[in-house]
């Protein structure tokens, strides 16, 4: 991808997108270290909200996604040019007899390599919790506008997945934006939006839209709903594979997240730990990460992974034919 920014250029602009959201105050908590060996920013505070906003700035994105973590053999079928930005979080639904159902919710953007051309969509996923306590996905308890997968989630033993993805349009690089995840009930029935707007100027005037509407469960089946956060179920923000259950590998990578939460009346930075693994399913393999003026930046260390960079290269040039 030819056009790049620097890396001061990419913090100034996702400065400028919190600014615009949240009235000029850019903070996030204390935190000691930074972790990237799963590629997310994640939070265990112990916390309950009706709604989670995640910021973003990106200069770059050139990666391939593989099934198996380190397979680079020459097999085209087991890699492909992909990778997703996601910000992830747990729901809980709690019924009338007061039992509850935790759902695992995923606002997702996918960058898809094709033709020389980098692509993107939305995607809006929920599963089943891989808690104690879990929900089945059936198809007469979930609608909106995707559909349940025909198999279940590779993997991991969380039942069918409810997937919702927008066509390709063309991504654009630098860019930025915002991802917004919102609970609420409805009729006894859990109602989640999956919300995305591009650049920070249009934050300032109307905010995110909606791309998808979920409704889980059946009609007054819960009383109370909300998605949380505790030291066994996190919510997270960063960059991951391409599609369900993959790895990334970035041969370019430069790009700065935070998440808010929606606390009394307030948005309020997340309080990112450094040790905690995130739980999304797609990882990065080989970003560094640190602490930048309240934000999260995720880079490639060209000096950290020459080995992976140089295979990450030629599968780019060779086989995806991706630009650069």
């Amino acid at each position: 991808m030819a056009q790049t920014l620097s890396r001061a250029k990419g913090l100034a602009a996702s400065a400028a997108i919190a600014a615009a959201v949240f009235s000029g105050s850019l903070r996030s908590a204390d935190v000691q270290e930074c972790n990237s060996d799963s590629g997310y920013a994640v939070t265990t505070q112990e916390m309950k909200t009706d709604r989670v906003i995640g910021i973003y700035g990106m200069n770059d994105i050139n990666a391939v996604s593989l099934p198996i973590k380190g397979d680079f053999s020459n097999d085209v079928t087991k890699y492909f040019g992909a990778a997703s930005l996601q910000m992830n979080v747990y729901v809980e639904g709690v019924k009338k007899d007061d039992s509850t159902q935790i759902y695992w919710v995923q606002d997702v953007i996918t960058f898809v390599y094709s033709k020389g051309s980098v692509l993107q969509n939305l995607q809006s996923e929920v599963f089943k919790s891989n808690g104690s306590n879990t929900a089945e996905l059936a198809m007469q308890y979930v609608s909106g506008k995707g559909a349940l997968s025909d198999q279940p989630v590779r993997h991991r033993d969380r039942g069918y997945t409810y997937i919702y993805a927008t066509g390709n349009v063309p991504a654009h690089m630098p860019q930025s934006g915002q991802l917004e995840i919102k609970e609420k009930l409805d009729n006894g029935q859990i109602v989640i939006d999956t919300m995305y707007v591009s650049g920070y100027g249009k934050i300032a005037e109307k905010g995110p839209e909606t791309f998808d509407r979920i409704r889980l469960g059946e009609q007054n089946e819960f009383r109370d709903a909300y998605i949380f956060s505790n030291k066994t179920f996190d919510a997270e923000i960063g960059i991951g594979g391409g599609s369900e259950s993959t790895t990334a590998y970035f041969a370019d990578m430069n790009a700065y997240v935070n998440m808010y939460l929606h606390l009394s009346g307030r948005y309020v930075p997340a309080a990112f730990g450094g040790s905690q693994d995130a739980s999304s399913g797609e990882s990065a393999a080989d970003l560094s990460c640190r602490y930048s003026n309240g934000m999260v930046e995720f880079y490639v260390d060209k000096g950290k992974n020459k080995d992976i960079l140089k295979e990450v290269k030629r599968l780019a040039a060779e086989d995806l034919k991706t630009s650069n």
